[in-house]
């Protein structure tokens, strides 16, 4: 069997910029729900992100000690910005889907890791080289380019259903992990918003295809791995700078991504805990059947002659 990390970018087993059906209920959810915090804030004055936000555990009267439920409302919540920074977000995410589809298509498929490329470079120099795009790309724009261009390759590597439990356990495991750290000041901010798991996403992406080439610069050919490997480096340094309130909340994703990808999390895997346990049924029953000795190797009855 031939697996997606055996396969260079741009093969039918490697990179695929699309959207699974997966990817896109994510995206129909998250984005409903932003577009019913808006109208809630804007026409009824009531604050989505102030009752459903993860709040610091050193806020007394609204932390998950008390309001259990911001465990899991938190992640479907994006940071707030100006609505028209949302818009130009969203306007720079579709055309550069449409350029890495179309260029894509126009090599059939052969350059496709080429054209990942050139769009990441264009978001990191959107991203530190002009402010304005920078803010634009906060939210709910980062979460739809990141499900476009890593949802679809890891998903196919896990199937569907691991897939949806490892979006789930890496929310809350990012939630459990950076709590603790919302008692040091710097890192007391309220958090909401999926990108620790969009941050396991990537570090997932480069480990089943660890193997794929990326051409850096447009020159120097890298294996996918290292994008694991930087994704994690840049969310610890962030956490240990307390460059970000939520880089401990990253961090957390990471490492329950990881360890859910090793496998020492299949017991939160619903049908393989079935899988055991009917395997325990099943030695319970043989257990009743007595294995009777047949004689074999005795010489009792002498030499047999044809």
């Amino acid at each position: 069997m031939v697996y997606p990390g055996q396969s260079p970018l741009g093969a039918s087993s490697g990179f695929g910029s699309r959207l699974t059906r997966t990817g896109w209920i994510l995206v129909t959810i998250y984005f409903v729900v932003y577009a019913v915090s808006l109208f809630l804030e804007n026409w009824f004055g009531f604050s989505v992100w102030g009752a459903l936000s993860l709040k610091a555990l050193g806020d007394p009267a609204h932390n998950i000690l008390h309001q259990p439920w911001r465990l899991l409302t938190h992640h479907f919540l994006h940071p707030q910005v100006a609505i028209t920074d949302t818009v130009v977000g969203l306007i720079v995410v579709l055309l550069i889907a449409a350029l890495v589809d179309a260029m894509g298509s126009r090599m059939g498929g052969r350059k496709r890791g080429l054209f990942f490329t050139l769009a990441m470079l264009g978001i990191l120099f959107l991203l530190f080289f002009t402010r304005r795009f920078s803010q634009a790309l906060v939210g709910f724009p980062t979460t739809l380019l990141m499900l476009y261009f890593f949802s679809a390759p890891v998903e196919r590597y896990m199937g569907t259903r691991r897939f949806v439990v490892m979006w789930v356990l890496t929310s809350l495991g990012a939630a459990l992990v950076g709590q603790p750290f919302s008692l040091v000041y710097g890192l007391d901010e309220p958090f909401v918003g999926p990108m620790p798991s969009l941050m396991a996403l990537i570090v997932l992406f480069g480990l089943v295809n660890r193997n794929a080439q990326i051409l850096m610069m447009l020159v120097l050919p890298v294996r996918a791995v290292w994008v694991s490997i930087i994704t994690a480096v840049m969310a610890v340094l962030a956490l240990l700078a307390k460059w970000n309130p939520g880089a401990a909340f990253w961090c957390g994703g990471i490492a329950v991504g990881f360890l859910f990808y090793k496998g020492w999390l299949d017991v939160f895997d619903f049908k393989l805990l079935l899988l055991r346990y009917k395997q325990y049924q099943l030695k319970r029953k043989m257990s009743r059947f007595k294995v009777i000795d047949g004689g074999q190797g005795r010489d009792d009855d002498g030499p047999v002659y044809h």
